[in-house]
């Protein structure tokens, strides 16, 4: 099995940085690759997530014979005790060992814990000390980390982590220790986030009459000056609502609406406004403490807008001289979390959004798979667009669209429901993007309830989503061409080649995903060139044996109406299977 592109690209960053500081061993050569990537995934976290320095992350790497199954361990100045474990998995698609999880944590942590140094051979006797100085501490933490390049763990390993919090963690010290697993998929994110360094940190946010929520989150709420909004927008512009569903699209009837509100009504302009939401990493209130709350100075750390870019952006359209005099207010809420990628940050935003005119693919964007794709490619010179915009993108070979790829992907679906996802790319994407959220104003039986899940899993790659997409592109445009070379004439009222070829494209591109989806390297996102000629040797048959196929039968409709309708693509499918399985039996001379 091929190593899958994120991983490829997560072993290049690794070697760049550690090659030749690193050493590996083993017996053997790709004994000793493993043991260098192995190592290297702990050093990598320990600099990127915990931000110790390069050569500190190095230098905490313990991994060796008599390890007791923890490979790094780190004690930084706030009396914080990481304690990793590391696997390297080179085909990305298993999950570390039960017996190396359980090593790591009913041997490895417990024993540290413990204090029972004797069993690590591999920890020097400073680190010792820092150890033990940490542990005699009322603050320490200890971070539990699995490290790896596999797929999510199953519960039999979870569960050993809830087990040991459980038992050293109590109402005096509910976060003793907390275990973390880091696979294949965060190590990609933290790998994207160390490429972009787009975090956003403001050390001076004024709120004006604020007020403060703190459980579950940490929230803040209160009124924010347009002229700080202003130079925030133009500081940052499309940097500070990366996040958000939307990005701000110029002259819109809603922009419009909030430039007329500034230009002519400034009083209301607070009212009016919905306001903005902000995520961030961090947030806290700067001295002097404002005891009454009517203004105060934040620190805030990984800002970005997740709703109200639109009233950002036609802030920012105007220079900040425009609102030196003028007494603008928007109301600002402040929302601390601790990973913006959480499965709570995308409902926080879809919640938010809800209210507003949003497209239904808009709020695919915010899926955090959707983000890692788009990165993951870009790497590769790929552009993967994921949110709208105010105009049509120029589709180039280089780039594909998420509505562009649902529709590909609703074709390359093999479930029993195959003939509901051809129909939905043919007449109704729509239907393949709905938030989750929207699923409760679906019917139950709807086959297409789950139909985004089902086309972009979690299991689904970088190169997989951009082949499919290749795939289903070089269709698509083949049969368009195929099409306007034939004539639009109908004989013995047959339908005419030119509308069958024209509206049943998509059904022939799902007939060519069957066709050649196991002979596709889905670990790499180019096309060779012998993928290139099954495509288009495919594309051949089938497009002539649809023409026959319709043209067997009776229909009494237009082919608009045959391609769109579920029961006629269902009859079609099941003719087409027929005469593609006898032509390959004629072909073998069988």
């Amino acid at each position: 099995m091929s190593q899958p592109h994120e991983l490829e690209l997560l072993c290049n960053e690794l070697e760049l940085k550690f090659q030749g500081v690193i050493v590996g061993e083993g017996s053997s050569a790709d004994a000793i690759k493993s043991n260098f990537f192995t190592k290297a995934l702990c050093a990598y976290f320990l600099h990127a997530y915990a931000d110790v320095d390069i050569n500190q992350a190095v230098a905490s790497i313990v991994d060796g014979r008599e390890d007791n199954g923890i490979d790094a361990i780190h004690v930084d100045s706030d009396n914080i005790i990481w304690l990793l474990q590391s696997k390297y998995i080179k085909n990305g698609n298993q999950e570390p060992d039960l017996g190396d999880v359980t090593k790591f944590t009913k041997n490895g942590v417990i024993d540290l814990l413990g204090m029972k140094f004797e069993r690590f051979a591999t920890i020097p006797p400073q680190l010792r000390g820092q150890i033990e100085h940490a542990l005699d501490q009322p603050n320490v933490q200890v971070k539990g980390v699995l490290v790896h390049t596999g797929n999510v763990l199953h519960e039999d390993r979870t569960r050993q982590f809830a087990d040991i919090e459980k038992d050293y963690n109590d109402d005096s010290r509910p976060e003793y220790i907390k275990f973390h697993d880091f696979g294949l998929q965060k190590m990609i994110n933290l790998f994207l986030q160390q490429r972009n360094q787009t975090e956003i940190n403001e050390p001076n946010i004024v709120l004006e009459n604020f007020g403060k929520k703190t459980q579950p989150y940490i929230a803040y709420y209160g009124v924010m000056d347009a002229k700080d909004l202003c130079a925030l927008g133009r500081r940052y512009e499309e940097q500070l609502v990366d996040r958000n569903i939307r990005v701000y699209k110029g002259s819109t009837k809603v922009n419009k609406e909030i430039e007329h509100t500034l230009a002519n009504d400034i009083n209301n302009f607070f009212y009016f406004n919905n306001g903005i939401t902000f995520l961030c990493t961090d947030i806290r209130e700067k001295p002097p403490i404002s005891r009454n709350k009517t203004e105060g100075k934040f620190d805030v750390k990984g800002l970005s807008v997740i709703n109200g870019a639109q009233t950002v952006g036609t802030i920012a359209s105007k220079q900040e001289s425009f609102y030196q005099d003028k007494n603008i207010k928007v109301l600002a809420t402040f929302i601390k979390l601790d990973d913006l990628n959480s499965s709570v940050s995308q409902k926080i935003t879809e919640y938010r959004n809800l209210q507003n005119n949003v497209d239904l693919k808009d709020f695919s964007s915010l899926d955090e798979r959707q983000q890692r794709w788009s990165e993951i490619l870009k790497i590769s010179n790929l552009n993967y667009i994921i949110k709208s915009s105010s105009g049509n993108v120029a589709l180039t070979d280089t780039l594909l669209t998420l509505k562009e790829v649902a529709r590909y992907l609703a074709c390359s679906y093999s479930g029993r429901n195959s003939p509901n996802f051809i129909v939905a790319a043919n007449s109704s994407v729509d239907k393949l993007l709905k938030s989750p959220l929207s699923k409760k104003r679906k019917r139950e039986d709807d086959p297409l309830k789950n139909a985004y899940d089902d086309l972009f899993h979690d299991s689904l790659s970088s190169s997989e989503l951009w082949k499919l997409g290749q795939v289903g592109r070089i269709t698509i445009q083949t049969i368009k061409a195929r099409a306007s070379t034939e004539a639009n004439l109908i004989d013995n009222q047959d339908l005419s080649s030119k509308s069958i070829l024209e509206e049943g494209a998509f059904m022939i591109l799902h007939l060519v995903y069957i066709k050649i989806k196991s002979q596709l390297n889905l670990a790499t996102p180019s096309l060779s060139t012998d993928e290139q000629t099954i495509i288009s040797q495919n594309i051949d048959v089938i497009a002539e044996k649809l023409v026959q196929v319709i043209n067997t039968e009776t229909w009494n409709k237009q082919a608009s109406s045959i391609f769109t309708n579920l029961s006629d693509c269902r009859r079609i499918k099941g003719l087409m299977m027929v005469a593609l399985a006898a032509a390959q039996t004629a072909s073998e001379g069988v």
